[in-house]
């Protein structure tokens, strides 16, 4: 499940292999059928193999597998589909269909541990008038320990070709806790990224790898249509006129990796190495507000450590990943590590919310440097959630103070500075919530929550307030973002 998922041509593999062909003189081995399942067309191709297995227990070991190939004009539907086939059977993408099926073979080949069977099955297993499913099951017989099986699957429009992900959900951090507790049975959440999901038979599909097995619950329609974006509904064959007018919003993930070599003087005895890497993970924001996709591309130039120019081209993001790559590159020193991320972290109804953090890691110090900041964007007028969105800021700083004192369960009741100065609270040095003001404070709403995070101590400690909480003090621009 970790491996690559990158797209696979197998439909090569499909034409050349299902496509009509003039009949021969020689006995040509049957070619496989076309089968075509409410509009949708694929071609069914199996494999086998086998090999012996040295070591202290020698073993033979089987390959069988059967996969459903599309045969579409589509080129995103079959791309997508060629994508789940990639990733069931942990393949990169191949350049054509006899590579793709020798390094399936090769993959097995490739397995050292004690077996004696892998097989698979990745099929077509329904089509509606709006989606596409298709189903892997892959059962791993293992010598000496658990077998290995999963049966999970997944859902394609069957007009745009698009995958049914993540992306066709709003209220995420709401929903992951939905997600933890129907599965788990107890309080909690885990990034919606732990989970595969898909459509069968009209209900939705979470499966959460946990080996030996997985653990998959179920939801309907009904239950979940409230989290779905209108993309998520045309799946279902639902659009509202209220809908079509609203905000899409989707991220697509860029990736970068460089490293910096020293020698000579730059190396000193104590370091064990003479390298210092770059790492960027970034969710650039795919929608057609022009004003929210600007303001959130500012907010990732230059956020925390970054002290990119706001007019810094941004292109598909590569451009800003290649920018802060040069900067860390006249920046750093034999042994440093930078790592840059930004994610969604939540997406609602009427704001999208982006994290962004820098790392640095250090041969030379105890433990990482790290600045993780939060920004919060309305979805329709693609404004930013800050202090201009409260009409009393002065009463909402009192609220902070207040409660920040309250959750450290402190009596300061004849405190000076020197008293706040020399006390240690639980987890992070505590600083006097009277130094409070807007440019040591980040908030942020995140699960329909007004978070701050105060930059007043050693670390920076976390206030949640509830809408019914603040919303007296908010301006009209400041509700927009709940109601």
């Amino acid at each position: 499940m970790n491996r690559t998922m990158i797209g696979v041509a197998a439909l090569c593999l499909c034409l050349a292999s299902c496509s009509p062909s003039k009949p021969k003189e020689n006995n040509t081995p049957k070619e496989p059928e076309i089968t075509e399942m409410n509009g949708f067309a694929f071609c069914t191709l199996k494999l086998s193999d086998s090999k012996e297995i040295t070591g202290e227990q020698p073993s033979e070991a089987t390959l069988d597998g059967e996969i459903d190939f599309p045969v579409t004009d589509n080129a995103e539907l079959k791309q997508n589909i060629e994508n789940f086939i990639a990733l069931s059977c942990y393949l990169p993408k191949m350049g054509d269909s006899s590579t793709f099926i020798q390094t399936v073979k090769n993959d097995f080949h490739d397995i050292t541990y004690p077996m004696s069977a892998v097989n698979f099955t990745i099929k077509c297993k329904e089509v509606t008038d709006n989606y596409i499913t298709y189903n892997n099951e892959r059962m791993e017989n293992n010598i000496g320990a658990d077998d290995s099986y999963c049966n999970f699957g997944a859902s394609f429009h069957k007009e745009s070709g698009k995958a049914f992900t993540w992306d066709m959900f709003k209220n995420q951090g709401t929903l992951a806790e939905l997600l933890y507790e129907s599965i788990w049975d107890e309080e909690g959440s885990d990034p919606l990224d732990y989970y595969l999901v898909w459509i069968e038979d009209g209900n939705i599909e979470v499966y959460m790898s946990d080996e030996p097995v997985g653990h998959q619950c179920s939801f309907s329609y009904d239950q979940m249509k409230d989290y779905l974006t209108s993309e998520g509904k045309s799946f279902f064959g639902v659009v509202t006129d209220e809908e079509e007018n609203a905000t899409e919003f989707s991220t697509h993930d860029i990736h970068l990796k460089d490293s910096v070599q020293f020698f000579g003087d730059d190396l000193d005895e104590w370091i064990d190495t003479d390298m210092s890497y770059f790492y960027a993970d970034f969710q650039m924001p795919v929608t057609s507000n022009a004003t929210l996709k600007d303001n959130i591309e500012r907010f990732l130039k230059c956020s925390g450590e970054r002290h990119l120019d706001e007019n810094t081209e941004i292109g598909d993001g590569m451009i800003l990943l290649q920018a802060l790559r040069d900067e860390y590159k006249k920046a750093t020193i034999v042994g440093e590590n930078r790592y840059e991320e930004a994610n969604m972290e939540d997406l609602g109804d009427r704001y999208v919310t982006y994290s962004s953090e820098t790392r640095l890691s250090n041969y030379g110090s105890p433990r990482d440097y790290y600045v993780l900041t939060y920004a919060t964007f309305n979805m329709n007028s693609g404004k930013k959630f800050g202090w201009d969105m409260f009409k009393n800021q002065d009463e909402f700083l009192e609220l902070m103070r207040n409660t920040l004192l309250k959750a450290c369960d402190l009596d300061v009741t004849g405190w000076d500075g020197e008293d706040f100065d020399a006390y240690n609270g639980p987890g992070y040095k505590f600083a006097n919530p009277g130094n409070m003001k807007p440019d040591n404070i980040n908030i942020w709403i995140k699960y329909n929550k007004v978070e701050v995070s105060y930059d007043g101590g050693e670390f920076d400690p976390e206030i949640k307030f509830t809408y019914d909480d603040i919303k007296d003090l908010l301006t009209e621009e400041g509700k927009a973002f709940f109601e």
